[in-house]
């Protein structure tokens, strides 16, 4: 059982409902679709276009396992991120990240690359090898701009994971050029 000690925001794992009268983009989640076996997808654009909203239909039209963390603006910790991560993947796999559980409950100053490396190990022992397949949404990624640990941590994990874990990034992109040459700017 989860305690709100350890993820105070256990809503940030959780894939968004998928709101009702949305229009299928089938021009971008069919490819999208087709794209699961590369190793990492990015979905870019300014604030309110649907980014978090076309990634829950691919929730709902894959047959694939998806875990999902939604960075805020409060995130600081690499750690407590990895912590998330674990009881995301957790809630499909339960047997999953206990090496990394213990130590995070150890009380010992955890360093994040032993973390990443037992959290990585775990999803090639415990995932991989037994369903093939997983996907992993990092929503709201540009949350993460600028804080180095945060950026070496996504890193890590998506340059490290096994072959089988498929990443899709989303952010919101500042500054958007028009066809016209016209620039929008998102807040």
């Amino acid at each position: 059982m989860v305690t709100t000690a350890e993820l105070p925001f256990i809503t940030k794992t959780f894939i968004p409902r998928q709101r009702e009268l949305i229009v299928r983009r089938g021009r971008i989640l069919e490819p999208m679709l087709a794209r699961v076996d590369k190793k990492v997808q990015a979905v870019c654009a300014p604030a309110g276009y649907g980014k978090t909203a076309l990634l829950t239909q691919f929730a709902d039209e894959t047959e694939l396992p998806i875990c999902w963390y939604s960075f805020a603006p409060e995130d600081h910790d690499p750690v407590s991120i990895l912590r998330y991560c674990v009881y995301s993947i957790r809630a499909l796999y339960p047997d999953f990240g206990v090496s990394c559980i213990s130590l995070l409950k150890s009380g010992s100053n955890v360093v994040l690359h032993t973390l990443a490396g037992l959290f990585i190990t775990e999803l090639h022992s415990n995932v991989c090898n037994v369903s093939g397949r997983l996907v992993y949404v990092f929503d709201d990624v540009h949350w993460i701009n600028g804080k180095a640990d945060l950026e070496e941590a996504l890193s890590l994990l998506i340059e490290r994971a096994p072959t089988n874990v498929h990443f899709i990034v989303i952010r919101v992109v500042q500054n958007l050029l028009l066809p016209h040459a016209m620039p929008l700017q998102c807040p």
